[in-house]
């Protein structure tokens, strides 16, 4: 199902998607490096003039990115979130009519029916599917399955943790992710609650946070349910992630020919799966 977007606020929020920039760099180490080994990626194995869906887009971070990169390529940002969204149009329009932005939730059995007609040479997505849960995640991959080309490629650069079972490691993952942010916040980088907050504040985003606020209200009971929290500005690192194992399982039996982790940092991972 596709949502019907509210007018775009009469407000400049490029100054907005910069500090978004930044404050992602507080939680992923080597961000610019992951987005790079995506794009070679694509490149390599789809071709220098992708058709990309850059899914649970946010801002368009990933959209700018393929832009910039591949001068023939046109992309689809697709997310539920009416704040982001409006982020990412001020600050990058329609990539001159190489980008279109698409409202849905991938929650909804129909979310792919929003979708332009045609297979994709690349579905891509960064630190987004960890909000989805293990049943989700199944019900996405099978969706994406029959939206990408053969030969197409999915890539998920996430946060993905190894298995309960592996203790020392995750334990060595979340003090590394702490000493991390510890030393970003110090140099001055903003947070995720601090950015969050400060956009609040401004009284031309109301009607969308209003409508945001009853798009995610599925997301604040479940992270309720995850962390006994009722804050809706909870952190990426207050989540509970599914395990790389579950990834890799769930896009093989999807209908992906080879699904295999290619990069990584820690538990922050690119996954790729060839279709």
């Amino acid at each position: 199902m596709t949502l019907t977007p509210l007018a775009q606020p009469p407000i400049d929020l490029r100054p907005w998607y910069d500090r978004w920039e930044r404050q992602q760099e507080t939680y992923i180490p080597l961000r610019e490096t992951r987005f790079q080994v995506m794009l070679d990626i694509v490149e390599h194995i789809v071709g220098p003039a992708p058709r990309v869906l850059d899914l649970l887009s946010g801002p368009g971070a990933i959209s700018a990115r393929v832009l910039q990169r591949f001068p023939q390529a046109t992309v689809v940002a697709l997310d539920l979130d009416p704040v982001l969204i409006a982020i990412g149009k001020s600050a990058h329009g329609d990539g001159g009519g190489r980008l279109s932005w698409l409202e849905a939730n991938v929650k909804d059995p129909d979310w792919v029916n929003a979708l332009p007609p045609g297979n994709f040479d690349a579905v891509l997505s960064t630190t987004a599917i960890h909000w989805l849960d293990a049943g989700d995640i199944i019900e996405l991959y099978r969706a994406l399955a029959a939206r990408i080309r053969p030969g197409g490629v999915f890539m998920n650069g996430d946060q993905m943790r190894f298995p309960p079972r592996d203790t020392a490691l995750r334990g060595l993952t979340e003090t590394m992710r702490q000493l991390h942010e510890r030393r970003m916040v110090e140099l001055g980088s903003e947070t995720w609650e601090g950015w969050w907050a400060g956009l609040r504040k401004l009284p031309e985003l109301a009607e969308l946070f209003e409508e945001r606020d009853r798009r995610f209200r599925w997301r604040n009971i479940e992270r309720e349910r995850a962390i006994g929290s009722r804050r809706d500005d909870a952190s990426p690192r207050e989540l509970v992630h599914t395990t790389f194992t579950v990834h890799r399982a769930a896009l093989l039996d999807a209908g992906f020919r080879e699904a295999e982790q290619i990069w990584q940092v820690y538990d922050n991972r690119i996954l790729l799966a060839v279709r």
